[in-house]
């Protein structure tokens, strides 16, 4: 500082002095821009650490169904067997009330209609399952890697995005809550009991009436993960 003072009044002909006071400035302003990062960096090790935890436990969820697929498949073929015997034993079936005509005209009809509702059945149920079971393992990816550092950091939200609000709303639909974001931080508060009620939502037993309400928010253009990720990680694996 002695020097460039110099080189100041050289260039200037004007004399800059540097006292004790503003030394001391300069110490404590680096004492405390060295404190807050003491303190904001360990947060940033054990968040990232946590997420690494997490990705490490959802390959080996994800090792754990490739090995109960492999041990289903034989289970599966074995279904599939019984179901192609099935479908012979209906088309013996048929050729005997083919051969029983002119006597059960009326028997025979309703047999081919049942035969032909039974495979339609099979056949909507075969490509629903197809559709519907990638889709179900993701959203319990999903949900697994929710922690309670994401619904903490959320919660805290004073504006959410509108994207955010609509999913939370969409979440207290489904636990019987008034769907608002006011209503969403509530149920937010205990960050480890609301993670727990979203695990153990009973997700096989959804009234009719309330998939119908909930319609609203999973046919909103705005209702899409990718796109809410960039508003929000937790709200992202809540979609």
């Amino acid at each position: 500082m002695s020097a460039a003072s110099e080189d100041f009044f050289a260039e200037l002909r004007r004399r800059n002095y540097t006292t004790p006071t503003s030394y001391l400035d300069l110490v404590k302003t680096y004492k405390e821009m060295l404190g807050y990062q003491r303190g904001i960096v360990p947060q940033k090790i054990q968040r990232y650490q946590g997420g690494l935890k997490r990705l490490q436990e959802t390959n080996d969820m994800v090792d754990d169904l490739k090995a109960t697929l492999i041990k289903l498949r034989p289970e599966i073929d074995k279904k599939e067997e019984e179901t192609q015997v099935m479908v012979v034993d209906l088309e013996k079936q048929q050729k005997v009330a083919a051969e029983q005509e002119k006597v059960t005209t009326v028997e025979e009809a309703e047999s081919r209609k049942l035969f032909a509702a039974v495979a339609a059945i099979k056949k909507d149920c075969e490509e629903q399952l197809e559709l519907a079971m990638p889709i179900y393992r993701e959203a319990i990816g999903a949900l697994d890697t929710l922690d309670r550092g994401d619904i903490t950091e959320m919660k805290a939200y004073a504006n959410p995005a509108e994207e955010i609000v609509l999913v939370v709303s969409a979440v207290c639909l489904l636990l019987d809550k008034k769907e608002n974001w006011e209503e969403g931080k509530k149920l937010m508060k205990d960050a480890n009991e609301f993670l727990g009620k979203l695990k153990d939502f009973d997700k096989d037993h959804i009234s009719e009436a309330k998939l119908k309400k909930l319609k609203k928010y999973t046919t909103d253009p705005r209702f899409e993960p990718q796109s809410i990720a960039k508003k929000s990680v937790a709200a992202k694996s809540m979609c």
